[in-house]
């Protein structure tokens, strides 16, 4: 598989808090990466640095073989769904119109002002409404969404821009258990079927084992792992990891028969 981000020998500080100290990763194509950590151990730092939201000075990031700092031209093939939504559910549009809106980045300014769509448009979005098990809802108003759903369609607005890589922040927080699960399976979903790289932050253990290729543990430093549940030699790396990020005081307690299965 071919590598699409190689960020090495990262550091970040805050004033003089360092909050990320030597972050040496590499993400492939088609991957699955989940990011753990605890509160305040800069993953959200971690992630807005990838979207260029947070300037940095020491290290390198290269996203597409490309320098970030450089060359800003790969975010046009990132999606993001963030851990708190800014969508106003009072805008007088439906679901399917909403998810249509998110191409207009490719298609220019002037589309706004002359809306027209393409037929490949349409059927591409018809796919992802497919996908995100949407149909029943494409011709509601967004206010009529309850919070898992809403979470949906950002995620469907996400991938309508014919994305390579798609950043997860906490996609099943503030949702019901039913939604949650509903998501958990639409993401999975979407790792078999699509063709793209995910990227999730998640405190949510049972999702990050059901999802994750390559699990990130961060506090600060960053611990990688392949993840392998059926590799006991894995199991003990991973368990160090997750002691080291949380704690000498950290138990790891392993349920079996949920929804990893």
């Amino acid at each position: 598989m071919e590598k699409i981000i190689e960020i090495q020998n990262l550091y970040f500080k805050y004033e003089e808090e360092l909050v990320l100290e030597d972050i040496n990763l590499e993400i492939f194509e088609r991957e699955f990466v989940s990011i753990i950590g605890p509160n305040g151990a800069g993953k959200t730092t971690l992630i807005k640095i990838l979207l260029n939201l947070l300037p940095f000075k020491d290290g390198s990031i290269k996203i597409f073989n490309k320098d970030i700092t450089k060359d800003k031209s790969y975010l046009e093939y990132i999606g993001y769904l963030p851990q708190f939504s800014t969508i106003d559910k009072n805008f007088p549009i439906t679901v399917k119109e909403a998810i249509l809106i998110s191409r207009y980045k490719r298609k220019g300014l002037l589309s706004l002002f002359n809306v027209s769509y393409t037929e490949e448009d349409k059927k591409e979005v018809e796919e992802i409404i497919e996908l995100l098990n949407l149909k029943d809802k494409e011709d509601k108003r967004i206010s009529e969404l309850s919070g898992g759903q809403l979470q949906k369609l950002l995620l469907a607005r996400a991938l309508a821009k014919n994305i390579k890589i798609l950043i997860l922040d906490e996609p099943t927080n503030f949702i019901d258990p039913k939604s949650k699960t509903e998501l958990i399976d639409i993401i999975l979903k979407i790792k078999n079927t699509l063709n793209i790289t995910v990227i999730m932050v998640s405190h949510d253990l049972n999702v990050v084992y059901k999802l994750t290729d390559k699990l990130v543990c961060i506090n600060k430093k960053a611990f990688v792992s392949k993840l392998d549940n059926k590799n006991l030699k894995m199991k003990d790396k991973i368990y160090e990891n997750l002691k080291a990020i949380y704690s000498q005081n950290f138990e790891y307690i392993e349920h079996l028969n949920c929804i990893l299965d």
